[in-house]
């Protein structure tokens, strides 16, 4: 594995052979078997990612708008920080939170709120000015 990564100008960083956790095959099963939320929400049964993506680029044009801060008597363009969602086959994470299952109220709400065009809530305790 080292001459592997060494041959494309990498670096094997990781523990020699330890393996770090546990994997329980049967709880990933459980997770991608799951059908249905585990709770009522207004989501239809299949988001177009389309209508997602249309979303998202909507939520980032509002957030790449530039804030001008006050800073000692002088003014300052304060770029925001970027904030990375994660899609995958089985759940979604938000760059700080863990992994979110699909069938979760979290996932779910994070879904709610990007479609119906606002800020996910979870991220209101992270950027409280917006």
């Amino acid at each position: 594995m080292r001459q592997f990564l060494e041959d494309y100008g990498l670096k094997w960083v990781g523990a020699d052979g330890k393996a770090e956790g546990e994997f329980d095959s049967d709880a990933i099963h459980q997770e991608l078997n799951h059908k249905t939320p585990m709770f009522r929400s207004n989501l239809p049964p299949e988001i177009d990612t389309e209508i997602l993506s249309r979303r998202i680029e909507e939520l980032n044009f509002i957030a790449e708008k530039n804030k001008i801060v006050n800073a000692n008597g002088v003014a300052k363009l304060k770029m925001h920080d970027e904030f990375p969602i994660w899609f995958f086959k089985n759940g979604l994470v938000l760059k700080g939170f863990p992994f979110y299952p699909y069938y979760c109220k979290e996932a779910q709400s994070v879904l709610s709120d990007i479609l119906d065009g606002y800020f996910p809530y979870d991220l209101k305790k992270m950027y409280p000015e917006g």
